[in-house]
């Protein structure tokens, strides 16, 4: 039995790299504009994101288009591999390493550690404000 996307096309065959479970906020940028996205799940070689149900973006995500994913501090190029109504699936264009890959991992830890993500998103906007009002930080 062959997989297939939301055109009909056979989808490639199963992902080779585990994924990395998490529910941080993040950005997807494409030709279309950004829009605030939460990560789902991450591997070294793609992630499944999740859209707001307000999209900003007003075209079709679609398959096959290019894609910057920016979470935490990481930043990856890619191409979405399939979409549906909620989320999508992007492929990254080169490994992200385990490094970002464990970081992601200390980063979502810590986010459940303090309360989940309203409480975390919080944190870092306070965060933010601090570092703005030290002149260190540009919001």
């Amino acid at each position: 039995m062959t997989a297939s996307n939301t055109q009909g096309q056979a989808a490639s065959p199963r992902r080779n790299t585990s994924r990395l479970l998490t529910c941080l906020p993040g950005k997807l940028t494409t030709m279309y504009g950004s829009e605030d996205i939460l990560l789902f799940d991450l591997s070294l070689t793609g992630a499944k994101i999740g859209l707001n149900e307000k999209r900003k973006v007003e075209e079709t995500l679609r398959i096959g288009l290019d894609a910057v994913l920016t979470w935490e501090g990481h930043e990856t190029f890619g191409q979405l591999m399939w979409t549906a109504k909620d989320s999508v699936g992007i492929q990254f264009e080169e490994s992200i390493g385990t490094k970002a890959l464990m970081a992601t991992r200390a980063q979502h830890d810590a986010m459940v550690a303090n309360g989940g993500l309203e409480t975390y998103s919080e944190h870092l906007s306070q965060d933010a404000a601090k570092g703005w009002v030290n002149g260190g930080l540009r919001i």
